[in-house]
């Protein structure tokens, strides 16, 4: 008796790929400056053309936090041109040690709080086991992180989905945490404050 085949499933963008740091960075600017489909693509093209030194590998293997640092950048002249507004980014991690992902998240969602009424703020971290992956956060509650992914990673995860690297981190997934990047942009001018004119 034989068994039926079972038929092949499609690869889609994330299976085979390492364009993650590029739609991570894309999906960034889109929830901070909520970007049409045309600009989507616009920008994705000046990703791609203004960073030829991650070509082709970017595409089968990914790129570190230098490739990323390389695409923010870009997308900041872009955002510039495109909007007249600034794109500021920073890696405020970089140098610290946490010793929970609740801390972790923590100290990223009173980082990442605006600064005023007019700012927006995103941000793009690192997973590495099992997903080796860049992806962009939406916002962080008390307990669960929620996602603006361009692949099948979790929309939304609780804290301890995650792991730092303890005994636990081959069964959860592990945050290079020191690579996030907070992005801010002030998309209201500030208003200047009023002053009052003295007599002479």
């Amino acid at each position: 008796m034989t068994r039926k085949k079972k038929s092949p499933a499609p690869e889609r963008q994330g299976h085979v790929d390492g364009m993650c740091a590029i739609y991570a960075v894309l999906n960034a600017c889109k929830l901070l400056f909520d970007h049409s489909e045309i600009q989507d693509l616009k920008l994705f093209k000046e990703l791609c053309r203004r960073n030829p030194g991650l070509f082709p590998r970017i595409v089968y293997a990914g790129t570190e936090v230098g490739g990323v640092a390389s695409l923010l950048a870009t997308a900041k002249d872009w955002i510039w041109r495109e909007h007249r507004k600034e794109l500021r980014f920073t890696r405020p991690a970089r140098r610290k040690s946490f010793e929970s992902p609740e801390l972790f998240f923590a100290f990223l969602r009173d980082y990442a709080a605006p600064r005023n009424k007019g700012e927006k703020t995103s941000a793009i971290i690192g997973i590495d086991h099992p997903w080796d992956h860049w992806t962009t956060v939406r916002s962080i509650g008390a307990r669960r992180v929620v996602f603006f992914d361009s692949w099948r990673f979790p929309s939304r995860a609780a804290f301890d989905y995650f792991s730092l690297g303890g005994d636990d981190w081959e069964q959860k997934a592990l945050l290079a945490y020191r690579q996030t990047f907070v992005l801010r942009a002030q998309l209201l001018d500030e208003p200047t404050p009023y002053r009052r004119r003295s007599g002479s």
